[in-house]
C-alpha cells in the first residue's frame, strides 16, 4: 500500500517539482525524495517555506510571551558577571540593551535574514569539507538544496510543537521560566542539568538536541544520495563527515561559552 502511494509522490516530485510533495517526501521517505529532488537542485522554495514557517512561529511566540528584551539582556549580563567575575561599564550595558531592543523590533521578520544565512553557511561548510575529503564535490546548489529541504522539514515539525507547548503553558508561568525554545520543548538534555552548571557543559548538553540530530540525519541521507566515489565507503564517510563537522562546531561553542561565561 505504501509503495503504491509513494510512486505517485515520486512521480510528482520528478516532473512538477511541487514544493509541498517534496516536503512531505523528506518527512516520510527522505532517501527516495532526495534522489528525485537533486536532479533539479531546487533550493529557493524550501528557504521561502522555512522563512514563512519561522515568521509564523515568531509572531505566535511574540503574541503569547510578550518578551521583555531589556530584562533578558540584563539577566544574561548578570549571569556573565557571576560566572566570570567580569563587569561591563554602564556604556557597554546601555549598548547591549539598545541592541536587544532593536532585535525585539525585528524579531518577527528575523527569519527572512537568519534562515537564508544559516542554509548558505551550512551548505558552504559541507561543500568545502566534502571537496577536501573526497577531492571532489557536486555543485554547490546540490548541497544548498539538501540543507534547505532538511531545514524546512525540521521547521515544519518543530514550530507547530512549539506553538502547542506555548498554548499548554499558563501565561503567568511563561513569565517565570527560561524561554529558550529548547527549554520550552525540552528536546535536549540540558533541561536535566542543575542550575549553576558550567556554561561549557550546558552548551555541549544543548547540542545533543533531538531536532539537531534529526537535521544531521537528513543531511547524511541527502549527501549520501550524491553517489560520491568510492561507492563502498561513501555512506559511512558521509556520516562521519556530517557528524564530525557538527561535533567540531559544538566544541567551538562550548569553548566560547567557557570563555565568555554564557
Amino acid at each position: 500500500m505504501f509503495s503504491r502511494l509513494r510512486q505517485p509522490l515520486m512521480s510528482s516530485i520528478s516532473t512538477e517539482v511541487n514544493p509541498l510533495p517534496i516536503l512531505v517526501g523528506v518527512l516520510t521517505s527522505p532517501r527516495q525524495t532526495f534522489k528525485a529532488t537533486l536532479r533539479t537542485s531546487r533550493w529557493l522554495a524550501p528557504i521561502i517555506i522555512t522563512i514563512l514557517i519561522g515568521m509564523i512561529g515568531n509572531a505566535f511566540y511574540y503574541w503569547r510571551v510578550n518578551p521583555d528584551w531589556e530584562q533578558r539582556v540584563r539577566s544574561r549580563l548578570e549571569q556573565h558577571r557571576v560566572t566570570t567575575g567580569q563587569t561591563m561599564s554602564p556604556d557597554q550595558i546601555a549598548q547591549q540593551v539598545a541592541t536587544a531592543r532593536m532585535f525585539g523590533r525585528f524579531f518577527i521578520v528575523l527569519p527572512a535574514i537568519s534562515i537564508p544565512l544559516f542554509c548558505i553557511l551550512v551548505a558552504v561548510l559541507y561543500w568545502l569539507t566534502f571537496g577536501l575529503t573526497f577531492l571532489e564535490a557536486p555543485p554547490f546548489k546540490k548541497f544548498l538544496s539538501v540543507v534547505a529541504w532538511s531545514k524546512a522539514c525540521i521547521s515544519a515539525v518543530g514550530v507547530p510543537i512549539l506553538i502547542i507547548v506555548l498554548l499548554a503553558i499558563d501565561s503567568e508561568e511563561l513569565k517565570n521560566i527560561d524561554l529558550e525554545n529548547s527549554k520550552l520543548v525540552q528536546s535536549n538534555i540540558s533541561v536535566l542539568l542543575p542550575e549553576g552548571i558550567s556554561p561549557a557543559i550546558k552548551s555541549l548538553a544543548s547540542s545533543l538536541d533531538l531536532f539537531t540530530i534529526w537535521f544531521l540525519v537528513l543531511l547524511t541521507i541527502g549527501f549520501a544520495s550524491f553517489g560520491l566515489r568510492p561507492q563502498r565507503t561513501s555512506t559511512w564517510k558521509t556520516t562521519a563527515l556530517v557528524f564530525g563537522v557538527w561535533g567540531a562546531w559544538a566544541g567551538i561553542n562550548a569553548t566560547l561559552a567557557l570563555v565568555f561565561g554564557f
